[in-house]
């Protein structure tokens, strides 16, 4: 955690300095990097650690996450015998709960992540506008005062990712129909020897499985079209598919 710390303060730290060169053009951009690295480390600079401190956790899959809360929050009410055989399955929540988070927002449902994110600036717009009537501004400054430079990168990277994810999804859809990729599969495909998560290329078989995240989002593209084709007099095994 404290290469990853130091390496994403470094990051913001030339970013800021970079900014505050657009506006000082005889700013040394490396000297001013450099001390505010070191105002961050000294406690001066709170908000550029903080952050700095944030893309370590999200970098190592250990920043808190909605999964990770809920697991904890449940947790709370278990017996202590109860607890103890939870903990031997899953000792640790943050790291596999971030990896389907991550994956979760690579996909269409990222976009509920953005809408919730837009729909918090909207509100912290329209009760500044109330608040400030009589005061004109440009859209650029109403956007500015709802959300920050990191909410604003937050909300593009979320947009970001559920858009890339959606078209590697789409693409999985894609290849599956034509027969290139399966997806998850079922027990009777293993018995015939079908792998999972498996592209098939000119004779050559490429297991997706180790290409995270893009193999995985692939791989739910394939498994939405197997579910999409499977057998529905069978409620039962289409819910089992399905999950």
């Amino acid at each position: 955690n404290r290469y990853s710390f130091q390496r994403n303060l470094a990051d913001r730290a030339l970013i800021q300095a970079k900014n505050e060169a657009r506006l000082d053009k005889t700013l040394d951009v490396r000297k001013r990097a450099k001390d505010l690295e070191q105002a961050a480390k000294d406690g001066r600079e709170p908000e550029l650690k903080a952050s700095a401190e944030h893309d370590a956790l999200v970098a190592t899959f250990n920043n808190n996450n909605s999964l990770s809360t809920a697991l904890k929050s449940f947790k709370g009410r278990l017996s202590p015998g109860q607890l103890f055989a939870l903990e031997l399955v899953v000792p640790f929540d943050r790291t596999p709960t971030n990896v389907i988070m991550r994956v979760l927002e690579a996909t269409p449902l990222g976009y509920l992540k953005a809408a919730k994110q837009g729909a918090s600036a909207v509100g912290r717009a329209i009760k500044g506008a109330r608040e400030e009537v009589d005061v004109p501004r440009t859209a650029r400054e109403i956007i500015q005062e709802a959300m920050t430079v990191e909410q604003q990168r937050d909300f593009s990277r979320s947009v970001g990712k559920a858009t890339a994810g959606s078209v590697l999804m789409a693409l999985g859809y894609y290849l599956a129909s034509k027969g290139m990729l399966t997806g998850a599969g079922t027990d009777e495909d293993r018995r015939n020897g079908i792998e999972p998560n498996t592209l098939t290329w000119k004779g050559h078989s490429i297991s997706l499985g180790p290409i995270s995240p893009l193999g995985n989002i692939m791989s739910l593209g394939a498994s939405a079209y197997q579910v999409a084709h499977a057998d529905r007099s069978d409620p039962w095994g289409l819910g089992y598919e399905a999950f």
